[in-house]
C-alpha cells in the first residue's frame, strides 16, 4: 500500500514527535482558523463551541471522524455525532494512528472471480453442470478425504500491505462439506509457495480477511470438497479490507441472505433535513456505489445501494429476507430522522431505475426520479433473443436466478408480473413518477407506456421525456433532463437551491 492518507488532529496532545508514521500525513491544529485541506479522517482532542463544530464542518468526512471520551462527556455532542457518524476513542496513540491507512484511504480495489475461471479436477467422477453464469452444479460422490475438486484457473497479483477480503457465494446439501485453500507464489520465482491458508466452512461465515502474506506475489485458489450431494459455486469476491470500518466506503453496511447473496448500503445523515435521498446505483462491473458525488453536493441526507451478485447486478430483488434488510435499513433511517414518506426521493438509472420504482411501491415517496426505465424484466430477458442478441446476458440469469429456468412466454410473464402486481397493489398517494426514457429501448420499450397505464387509478403524478435511440444510444441526454428535474423537485418541495 503506497497510498497516503491526510489526517486532522485538533488538539494539544504532540505524540508525532520523532515518529514517522508510514503512509500517513498527520496535520496538528490548535486553532480551528488554521484549518485548510481534504482529510479523510479528523480526529478531535479539545473542547470545541457549536459555533466552532460549524465552522469546520465541511472539513469533516461522514464516517471519519473521531472524537477522544473525555471531549464527549464534557461537552454534548449527540447531534454532531450523528451528523457525522463519528466514533469515540478512549485515547489518541501511536496504535490508533497506525491502523488508519488501512482502514481509510481513498478510493477501493474489488473484484470477483466468475465461474469461466472455474476448472474442475479430472478426477471428479460426478456431474457438472452450468446454471447460467451465476452457478457451476457439481454433483455426486466428493469422497470422505479432503481433495481438490475444482481451481480457479486464474490467480490475482497480492501485496503483502494490502489486506484482502474473501467472500464466496455457494450452496451445497448439508453432506457436502468444503474448504477453501489458498496458496500464494512468491513473485519472480518458478513456483516458490510462501503461504498456505485452509478456510473451512465456519470461518467462512463472515467474510474471511486475509492479513498476514509475508510477500508480493501471485494467489491461487482452489476448493476442497468431501461428502456426498450438490454443490453449486458462484463468485469468488475479492476486495480490499478495511476492517471493521466497511468495505468499498468507510462507514458503509453489508448484508446477506441465506443463499449468500449480498446486499451493500451506504447512509451519510448530511444536514438531517429533507428530503432523504434514496439512491440504487446502475449494473456495473466493477463493484462499489455509484452516485456518491452527486448525492454528497447536495447537502441532504442520503443512501446509496449496491447490488454485486451476477457479472453487474441483479436489479436488487432477491428472497424475502434480501428484500426485507433492504426496506429495513431505510425505514430505520427514515426513523432516526423523524422523517415521513413524503420527505422520501426514490432514484435511479436503468437498473436502478427497477429498484427505485419496485421500492417505492413500499413507501410511496415524494418522488421516484428515474432515468431509462425497466420495469418489464421478463421482456428484457426475451429481447435477447429477438432485439438484442449477446448484449445483456445477465438479463437471462437474473430470469433464472428467480426460480424460472426457462425462457417460455409463461415464465416471461411471471417476471414482468413481479413488478406489476406490486404495482397495482400499491398506493403512491401523491407520488410524482419523472422519467427519462427512450424512444426506442430494445430492453423494454414499453416501460414507460405501461407506467402511465398502470397509475391511470392512482392519485399520483407521472410525467416523461421521450428521447430518440435505443437503451443505451443517448445517456448524456437521459442524465441532464434527470439531474433538471431532480434540481426542480428539491427546490419547488424541499426549498433546496443547486
Amino acid at each position: 500500500m503506497n497510498q497516503s492518507i491526510n489526517v486532522l488532529y485538533i488538539g494539544y496532545n504532540d505524540l508525532l514527535q520523532d515518529q514517522h508514521l508510514e503512509n500517513l500525513q498527520v496535520h496538528q491544529c490548535h486553532d480551528i482558523k488554521d484549518i485548510t485541506g481534504e482529510y479523510q479522517v479528523v480526529i478531535i482532542d479539545m473542547i470545541l463551541s457549536s459555533n466552532e463544530l460549524d465552522c469546520i464542518m465541511s472539513y469533516i468526512p461522514t464516517h471519519g471522524c473521531f472524537i477522544t471520551e473525555n471531549v464527549v462527556e464534557y461537552y454534548g455532542l449527540e447531534s454532531f455525532v450523528y451528523r457525522k457518524q463519528a466514533k469515540v476513542i478512549k485515547e489518541y496513540d501511536i496504535a490508533f494512528l497506525k491502523k488508519l491507512p488501512f482502514r481509510f484511504y481513498v478510493g477501493h480495489k474489488a473484484e470477483k472471480l466468475p465461474l469461466q475461471h472455474i476448472g474442475v479436477n479430472r478426477s471428479f467422477r460426478g456431474t457438472v453442470a452450468f446454471e447460467g453464469r451465476q452457478y457451476i452444479l457439481l454433483k455426486g460422490d466428493f469422497g470422505n478425504r479432503w481433495k481438490q475438486t475444482c481451481f480457479w484457473k486464474d490467480g490475482i497479483e497480492a501485496d503483502s500491505k494490502m489486506p484482502l477480503s474473501l467472500w464466496l457465494e455457494y450452496i451445497k446439501d448439508d453432506d457436502v462439506h468444503i474448504q477453501l485453500y489458498i496458496e500464494e507464489i512468491k513473485k519472480e520465482t518458478l513456483g516458490e509457495i510462501c503461504y498456505e491458508k485452509i478456510i473451512d466452512e465456519d470461518m467462512m461465515k463472515e467474510p474471511f480477511v486475509l492479513d498476514e502474506l509475508p510477500c508480493n506475489g501471485i494467489i491461487n485458489f482452489s476448493l476442497r470438497v468431501t461428502g456426498k450431494g450438490l454443490l453449486k459455486i458462484g463468485s469468488l469476491h475479492i476486495r480490499q479490507s478495511r476492517y471493521e470500518e466497511g468495505f468499498y466506503l468507510p462507514g458503509d453496511s453489508r448484508f446477506y441472505d441465506y443463499k449468500r447473496q449480498e446486499l451493500f448500503a451506504y447512509f451519510d445523515p448530511g444536514d438531517m433535513k429533507p428530503p432523504l435521498n434514496v439512491f440504487f446505483s446502475d449494473y456495473h462491473l466493477q463493484e462499489g456505489f455509484e452516485g456518491y458525488e452527486m448525492m454528497k453536493t447536495m447537502n441532504s441526507p442520503f443512501i446509496l445501494f449496491s447490488d454485486p451478485r451476477l457479472d453487474g447486478g441483479s436489479f436488487y430483488i432477491g428472497s424475502e429476507e434480501y428484500e426485507s434488510q433492504l426496506r429495513e435499513f431505510i425505514q430505520n433511517k427514515m426513523n432516526v430522522l423523524h422523517f415521513n414518506e413524503k420527505d422520501l426521493i426514490f432514484t435511479g438509472l436503468s437498473m436502478g431505475s427497477y429498484a427505485a420504482l419496485y421500492y417505492g411501491c413500499d413507501f410511496s415517496p415524494n418522488s421516484i426520479i428515474i432515468g431509462q426505465p425497466l420495469t418489464n424484466l421478463g421482456s428484457v430477458a426475451k429481447n435477447e433473443t429477438i432485439f438484442r442478441p449477446e448484449v445483456f446476458p445477465t438479463s437471462l440469469d437474473v430470469l433464472r436466478q428467480n426460480g424460472l429456468c426457462e425462457l417460455s412466454d409463461v415464465a416471461v410473464e411471471e417476471l414482468n408480473n413481479r413488478f406489476w402486481k406490486k404495482f397495482d397493489r400499491s398506493k403512491l398517494e401523491g407520488t410524482k413518477i419523472v422519467s427519462s426514457y427512450m424512444k426506442n429501448d430494445d430492453y423494454d420499450k414499453d416501460a414507460f407506456s405501461c407506467l402511465t397505464t398502470h397509475s391511470i387509478n392512482k392519485n399520483n403524478t407521472i410525467y416523461g421525456k421521450g428521447i430518440e435511440g435505443r437503451h443505451n444510444d443517448n445517456k448524456d441526454a437521459i442524465v441532464n433532463w434527470y439531474h433538471l428535474q431532480y434540481e426542480r423537485i428539491l427546490k419547488e418541495d424541499f426549498d433546496r437551491g443547486e
